[in-house]
């Protein structure tokens, strides 16, 4: 299993990237500021602003709690 954990995975281009790690075989983590998100291309999701300084460690923490790694993390900023 490798594992790859997505920022701003509710829609757009982090969504359009998850369904591409998906459908090669990882085990995808989505994260973006949206609540209650639900999709076929994402297996664990975690809703929290990744410019908040204390939400990447909170993910990373909560990915090793559910699958004791992470093989890849991918960040996108638009709004910088």
């Amino acid at each position: 299993m490798r594992a790859v954990c997505i920022t701003g995975s509710s829609s757009g281009i982090g969504l359009g990237i998850c369904e591409k790690f998906k459908k090669e075989g990882w085990t995808v983590v989505g994260v973006s500021r949206t609540t209650n998100f639900k999709s076929e291309f994402i297996d664990l999701y975690i809703s929290g602003d990744i410019s908040d300084v204390n939400t990447p460690k909170n993910v990373i923490d909560e990915i090793n709690k559910v699958y004791g790694r992470l093989d890849c993390m991918k960040i996108g900023r638009a709004h910088v």
